[in-house]
This record gives C-alpha cells, sequence and structure tokens, in this order.
C-alpha cells in the first residue's frame, strides 16, 4: 500500500511539473498557443491532457515492449544527464560576468567550468569506445536530432539570445 502512494504521488507530481511546464513554454511562445488554456479552476487543461496522454502512453509502450525499448529509454536518460551538465557549465560561463555585481562569489573561475568541461568530454570520447556504452551516445543523438528538427517546425523558432 505505501508503495502504490508513493507511486501515485510520484505520478501525480509529475503531471503537474510537465503540465506546468508546457503551459509556461505556450505563454512564452516556445510551445503552441492551445497550450496556454486554462480552465475555470486555472488549471492548464490542455497541457495536463498531454501530460497524462503521454504518461499512458508510457506505460502503454512498457506492455507493448519492443525489444530494445527499455535499453533505449535508459541509454537516453543517462546521454541525457550528459547534455543537461554540458548546458549547465557552458550557461555558468556565459552568466558568470552578470554574476560579478552580486555577492555570489564562486572560486576557480574560469578553470574549473573549463575542467567540467573537458571531463565531459572525456566521458563521451570513452563512450564511443565503449560498445555498451555507445548506445547512450546514438539515442541522445537521435532525440536532440528529433527535437532540433521539431523545433525548427515551430513557427517564431528563432533563437533569443
Amino acid at each position: 500500500l505505501v508503495i502504490v502512494v508513493a507511486l501515485l504521488s510520484a505520478f501525480n507530481a509529475q503531471i503537474y511539473a510537465t503540465s506546468r511546464l508546457v503551459f509556461d513554454m505556450a505563454r512564452d511562445g516556445n510551445a503552441p498557443g492551445v497550450f496556454k488554456y486554462t480552465s475555470k479552476t486555472g488549471s492548464p487543461l490542455y497541457a495536463v491532457i498531454l501530460s497524462m496522454f503521454f504518461a499512458f502512453a508510457s506505460v502503454g509502450l512498457q506492455y507493448w515492449n519492443p525489444p530494445g525499448l527499455l535499453t533505449f529509454l535508459f541509454n537516453a536518460v543517462g546521454g541525457c544527464l550528459l547534455v543537461i551538465w554540458f548546458f549547465i557549465v557552458t550557461s555558468y560561463i556565459k552568466l558568470k560576468p552578470s554574476l560579478e555585481s552580486t555577492e555570489i562569489r564562486v572560486p576557480g573561475f574560469p578553470w574549473i567550468p573549463y575542467a567540467v568541461i573537458l571531463g565531459l568530454l572525456l566521458i563521451v570520447l570513452l563512450m564511443l569506445f565503449d560498445p555498451s556504452a555507445r548506445g547512450q551516445l546514438i539515442a541522445v543523438a537521435v532525440i536532440a536530432g528529433g527535437l532540433t528538427i521539431v523545433s525548427l517546425l515551430m513557427p517564431n523558432s528563432r533563437t533569443k539570445v
């Protein structure tokens, strides 16, 4: 019973977070405008429906379970973590000059962020030579390529820097 309640709580939190993310993206013009619609109670109705659709689709995929699907998804998550950390570090390098005017002081700049980027690149290089890890890089390349194509097809997809 405790495990079921914990899983339902996690599911609820994920639906909430995902729907609010899609709603905010639509409000900022980074997702279709239909996801800005809210119900009388203020819930982003179509964003919640989209989140629920993908939640149930993932459960359906688990029952269908084509060969290699679970491995691909695990590899994609692992590889995406590398991409996320790369963006975190590069964002830090870009935003560091604006942090100078605040009281935030981080020792080791600029050496530590560049050392992290070098470490991430070394991990990717090692993954290229490891047949069991190469799948992560392929999964990330497929996902990144797909997301890039979708973003280019969206109206107003010009990058704002």
